[in-house]
């Protein structure tokens, strides 16, 4: 993404065949790397997915190197929403 900065997202929630809900998101990709001016976005983002146990797990590969623990060092970003749209089946 930060080769090419233009992303989509997209999030199905599914209960049957006849009854689903789907939403695309297209933006742009923009980091919140470890400078002054990202700190209370970073920290914005950090509680918020703090809510979520685990949440870093799925990202995370837990390696030992030379007999020490690899640090746990997110990668946080965020996009800008350009368009949003979906759709929706309720049978």
């Amino acid at each position: 993404m930060r080769l090419n900065p233009l992303v989509c997202v997209e999030a199905d929630e599914m209960e049957s065949a006849q009854k689903w809900t789907s939403v695309v998101v297209l933006g742009h990709y923009e980091e919140l790397p470890k400078h002054p001016e990202y700190e209370q976005a970073r920290e914005l983002a950090h509680s918020l997915l703090e809510q979520r146990s685990i949440w870093w797990e799925p990202a995370y590969a837990r390696t030992i190197v030379k007999g020490v623990e690899r640090e746990l060092d997110p990668i946080y970003f965020r996009i800008r929403i350009q368009t949003i749209s979906g759709r929706h089946a309720t049978l």
